[in-house]
Formats: structure tokens, C-alpha cells, sequence
């Protein structure tokens, strides 16, 4: 499981692969699949691991959208069992926007609004302290 992560950078975890074999363990390719596969990395992706070794691995979540994301990351090598897969989730998140929206009345007769809304789910837009704008009068509105 990575992190929540926002849009635009990454998080990582490492695990580490142990040969507790007799014989050196050769990690042939280390991939992503499945449906968000392409937002999850693995570093380095091939390795030989000498009988006693180890060998940590880096695993990158780059989220390209908000919501959760899985995939699996696939370890093919030269040990029975091959290939292994690892079970990997993350959950991107839009970062935190603000900006500042004034509403202004240049009308002759005091402005109500009824309701701020936004058709993107990812903006927050919260209610007026006070809807009634009377003419000449601005409020602002934080947009989060």
C-alpha cells in the first residue's frame, strides 16, 4: 500500500527480496500489470542476488488522476515458483486548490445569492457568512 499522493509528485516504498537459496537468484524483470499499472514503477527492474544476499527494491506511485489505483508488480526469476506477484494500491488525490472569487453588486438593488456550487468534484465552495450583497458591496469567497 502506498500513500494518499497527490497529483504531480510520487511516493515510495521499498521491500526487499532475500535469497535464502543455495544457488545465486537471478531476478530476470520486475513490472507493473493490471489496470493502473502504468502509474506504479519498480527500481531496478533485474538483479542478481547471491545465495545469502539481498536486494531492496523501490516501488514509485505516480498518480495521473484522483481515486484509487491498484496493479500487481510482477517479479520474474530463475527460482521454482517464478513468476511472483506482489499486490499494489495507491490513492490519488487533486492537491489542494485556493483561490479567491468577489462577488460584486454594481446593480441598483441588493444582490441574494441562493447558492455557490462547482461542477468539479475536487473544489469546495463553501456557503456566504451573508448572501445579501447590497449595491456598491462586495463579499469574497474562497474557493478550497
Amino acid at each position: 500500500m502506498l500513500d494518499n499522493t497527490s497529483l504531480g509528485s510520487t511516493s515510495q516504498r521499498t521491500f526487499v527480496i532475500a535469497n535464502t537459496g543455495s544457488a545465486p537468484l537471478s531476478i530476470t524483470g520486475i513490472s507493473a500489470s493490471g489496470a493502473d499499472a502504468a502509474q506504479f514503477t519498480a527500481s531496478p527492474a533485474t538483479a542478481a542476488i547471491a545465495p545469502g544476499g539481498s536486494q531492496t527494491i523501490t516501488v514509485t506511485f505516480a498518480p495521473a488522476s484522483p481515486g484509487p489505483k491498484s496493479a500487481f508488480l510482477v517479479i520474474a526469476h530463475n527460482a521454482s515458483g517464478s513468476p511472483a506477484t506482489v499486490s499494489l494500491s495507491g490513492n490519488g488525490i487533486a492537491p489542494p486548490v485556493v483561490d479567491t472569487v468577489a462577488h460584486l453588486n454594481v446593480g441598483n438593488d441588493t444582490l441574494t445569492v441562493a447558492a455557490l456550487t462547482s461542477s468539479r468534484r475536487e473544489f469546495v465552495v463553501p456557503s456566504l457568512a451573508n448572501p445579501r450583497i447590497v449595491p456598491g458591496d462586495s463579499q469574497q469567497v474562497a474557493i478550497l
